[in-house]
């Protein structure tokens, strides 16, 4: 797996793992954006927008949350520092980086990311959220225990 970034407002997360929760059987969700249990979505996004890294390539999307959703995160990450999260897309981890310390504030970016992913990600950011209450998806996969 490629190294990823992933960074929220002046906290950073980065780095790429082997499988969340070896050992553990997880519930994917089968379709959307999630970044562990928190949908990426209508409902949870406020905005995105594409920035250029360092040569003025398009390389990094900026994804700002609601106040629920930031807050949210904010715990998530509260709970997971020196862990891995998943960010998953349409059933696929599409990167997993270590928390590094708590993120507050609501926003996060997305970088390292090919083009096609990065658009794939920004659709999904403002698609209709899988599941009502935006905690669960309605749908998804097992994925087995790590050796």
């Amino acid at each position: 797996m490629r190294a990823l970034g992933f960074g929220l407002a002046l906290a950073l997360l980065f780095g790429a793992t082997g499988p969340v929760g070896a050992g553990d059987r997880q519930t994917v969700p089968a379709r959307g954006l999630w970044l562990e249990d928190i949908p990426l979505c209508r409902d949870t996004v406020i905005g995105a927008s594409q920035e250029p890294d360092s040569m003025g390539q398009p390389d990094t999307l900026s994804i700002e949350l609601t106040a629920e959703a930031g807050a949210r995160l904010a715990r998530l990450t509260s709970q997971h520092v020196g862990q891995p999260i998943t960010i998953w897309l349409d059933g696929d981890v599409l990167i997993q980086p270590h928390v590094q310390e708590p993120i507050g504030g609501g926003r996060l970016s997305l970088s390292g990311l090919a083009e096609d992913e990065l658009a794939r990600v920004n659709t999904a950011a403002f698609a209709v959220c899988p599941d009502t209450d935006g905690n669960a998806p309605p749908a998804s996969v097992p994925v087995p225990a790590s050796p």
